[in-house]
């Protein structure tokens, strides 16, 4: 059985039965029964004469030592009667174990042994309850278990005894001395009703203090927060002059936010500060009253970007809060000091604007990342809704993304000399030519012309001076292809800038300081959108230029001519001369020459549309024999003008002798750029 009052250590086991036609033996379950209840009635004897000492104890204090020897007696036969219970406990185990002798012999019939089966566990658990039912739980009809008169047998001594110490206890406490004095730290006396009341009015006073019953108030602020200058924390859902309200800022930017006001003023009426902390946010934002007038609200502690930190945000995100675009601008000194002395003392803001969309690299698998696309691949892959960046400079570059080259199995060569990029080359190998010796006295240097005629005979004699060579160049043989040692890669472009998704701004501010009554820092935010549009702008117009040698470059058609821009610039006529001149980057001779222009009257100074004017120039030898000019009608020309005698100016362009300088005469136009069309395999001389 368990020492705790719970009941048996483990389940007992109840076999099957295993004899038939066996009842139970109902006498032996009553036996027990009446077994458990005579240890019972004897504990409840026991009880009632520990009850009968404990009253003879209360009437006799003064023999207290007597008594208590009588109590310890009375814990003696208490402990016997939990003997006495663990006896009654066995004598169940012993009915426990006839249940299971009778069980193993009702087998002949099944319902006689399930019935004994029930009547045995009944039993079982009966005498599990009677025997060690934990303290002041019922067993049946109102009695308790014999484990819970053993408890309350002790229980009783126990009391017996205290009682009989708690004579002399009292004694000593009668004989402590007591003390009024509420500085007194002694830990021997006994306070006095005077200290108690001192100690209970101090906690008074505390309470009221902390429960805001002084000069200090917790309450819900409402209406106009100008009117709130004694010390307290206030709550406002919304209210006027908070931070952020309608009356501090347009209706447009106004916001609705809760805030949290702390007020603080030491009871004065000329210095006191609101600190508003934002609801379900972290910021803070503080003002002060001179007696006169609040001040703005300022912000304070930051949001924990320190600045000068540069920060990704997603691209749909636009004008963060404190925060400048790194897009290369620049600031005004006095309205971000902070900033300015961050960036070493410059008034440049970082540029994070490249883009690296473009650039080609070679991969090592078959699988490429996100964002890159195979070069062989673009015609069909690059879009101007898909990768319109992309797009955009393949197309400047070959007037139509149809045009860029395939890399397919050549091998790349840097742009340099005659080599421009995207021009393609078909294999080729270096003409050179072979020489053979012929002056020989063996027969095994005889050569022959069609195994029929000899050349060199092997006998010491000379044939063709010595030598016999090749006509003409040496064509590959063996292999498809001339190459050297290779390995194979994958080559692809990049086609999404690595942080499309993102643009960078850098920490600028928390509060800018303005100068007046504009926001300054909507100001430069408006000045970067401003820039960037312009930017946007150029950049179209560029393109709409550009347009124009787009379709130039798709007219050419073939591969083998490339147009090479030799001059940029600005220049026109000049009135009294009537000419000017331009020196190209090289001879224009044996090319075609794509002037691009503006028109323009010599006495208006307003630009027309851009266009071009194309000429075939004669090669260097051809030109020799010929006039160094182009003439031209001056009916075709806006500005074209008669001399004094009433003669037309020729409208020419003169070419000089190093087929660089070009003079133009009595034409009213804006050159812009000149262009020429040049064969791949020559310089244009």
């Amino acid at each position: 059985m368990r020492d705790d009052g719970l009941g048996f250590a483990e389940s007992p086991v109840i076999p099957d039965p295993t004899q038939d036609n066996h009842p139970v033996p109902l006498h032996l379950l009553k036996t027990a029964e009446q077994s458990v209840y005579a240890a019972r009635d004897k504990v409840t004897e026991l009880a009632q004469q520990v009850t009968d000492n404990n009253a003879t104890t209360e009437q006799n204090t003064r023999l207290a030592i007597q008594a208590n020897k009588q109590a310890q007696q009375a814990k003696t036969e208490a402990s016997q009667s939990a003997t006495q219970a663990i006896d009654a406990n066995n004598q169940a185990q012993q009915v426990k174990t006839a249940v299971q002798k009778a069980k193993e012999t009702a087998v002949s019939s099944m319902q006689s042994a399930e019935q004994s089966k029930n009547q045995a566990i009944q039993a079982e658990n009966l005498a599990k309850k009677w025997a060690s039912n934990p303290q002041n739980q019922i067993v049946q009809e109102g009695k308790y278990s014999a484990y819970h008169y053993a408890l309350e047998a002790e229980k009783h001594a126990e009391k017996v005894k205290a009682t009989a110490e708690g004579r002399k206890d009292w004694n000593f406490i009668d004989n402590v001395p007591i003390s009024k004095d509420i500085n007194d730290s002694s830990e021997t006396k006994l306070a006095s009703a005077f200290s108690v009341k001192t100690a209970y009015d101090k906690a008074v006073e505390a309470e009221k203090i902390a429960n805001g019953k002084s000069n200090f108030k917790i309450e819900q602020g409402k209406d106009n927060a100008d009117d709130y200058k004694t010390d307290g924390h206030y709550y406002f859902a919304s209210g006027l002059n908070l931070p952020d309200s309608k009356n501090q800022k347009q209706d447009s930017e106004a916001t609705s936010s809760a805030w949290h006001v702390e007020v603080v003023s030491g009871g004065q009426t000329t210095a006191v500060r609101q600190i508003a902390r934002k609801a379900n946010d972290t910021g803070v934002k503080t003002r002060f009253f001179n007696g006169s007038i609040w001040t703005a609200w300022k912000s304070v502690g930051g949001d924990g970007v320190p600045l000068g930190a540069i920060v990704a945000f997603p691209k749909e995100i636009e004008h963060p809060t404190g925060f400048l675009k790194c897009d290369g601008s620049t600031i005004e000194q006095r309205t971000y000091p902070d900033l300015y002395r961050t960036l070493g003392n410059k008034n440049t803001l970082p540029n994070l604007t490249r883009s690296d969309v473009g650039m080609t690299a070679y991969f090592a698998t078959d699988e490429i990342p996100n964002g890159w696309v195979e070069f062989d691949k673009i015609r069909d892959e690059v879009t101007q809704e898909k990768y319109p960046e992309l797009h955009k400079y393949l197309t400047k570059k070959y007037g139509g993304i149809q045009n860029v080259p395939k890399a397919e199995d050549r091998f790349l060569r840097n742009a340099a000399n005659e080599l421009v990029v995207g021009r393609v080359q078909e294999d080729a190998i270096k003409t050179h030519s072979l020489n053979y010796g012929t002056n020989h006295n063996s027969s095994n240097y005889q050569y022959h012309v069609d195994n029929n005629d000899t050349i060199a005979t092997g006998n010491n004699k000379t044939a063709d001076n010595y030598k016999i060579r090749t006509n003409g160049a040496i064509f590959y043989s063996g292999a498809e292809e001339t190459r050297p040692k290779s390995l194979v890669l994958k080559l692809c472009i990049k086609a999404k800038n690595t942080f499309d998704d993102v643009q960078f701004w850098i920490k600028a501010f928390g509060a800018v300081e303005n100068q007046g009554v504009l926001d300054a820092s909507a100001i430069v935010q408006e000045m970067q959108d401003f820039k960037q549009q312009a930017e946007e702008k150029i950049q179209s117009i560029t393109v709409q230029k550009e347009e124009i040698m787009h379709a130039i470059q798709e007219e050419m058609g073939k591969s083998d001519y490339s147009l090479v821009k030799v001059w940029e610039g600005s220049k026109s006529i000049d009135y009294y001369s009537k000419q000017f001149s331009v020196t190209l980057n090289e001879p224009c001779f044996g090319t075609t020459v794509f002037m691009c222009f503006k028109e323009r009257g010599y006495y208006s100074k307003s630009p027309y549309k851009l266009a071009v004017l194309s000429f075939e120039v004669l090669s260097k030898s051809e030109m020799e024999e010929a006039s160094h000019y182009i003439a031209l009608s001056p009916n075709d020309w806006k500005g074209g003008n008669k001399d004094s005698y009433g003669m037309d100016y020729v409208s020419k362009i003169e070419i000089s002798s190093t087929g660089k300088d070009l003079i133009i005469n009595n034409i009213g136009i804006e050159c812009k750029k000149i262009y020429i069309k040049k064969p791949n395999n020559r310089k244009a001389t």
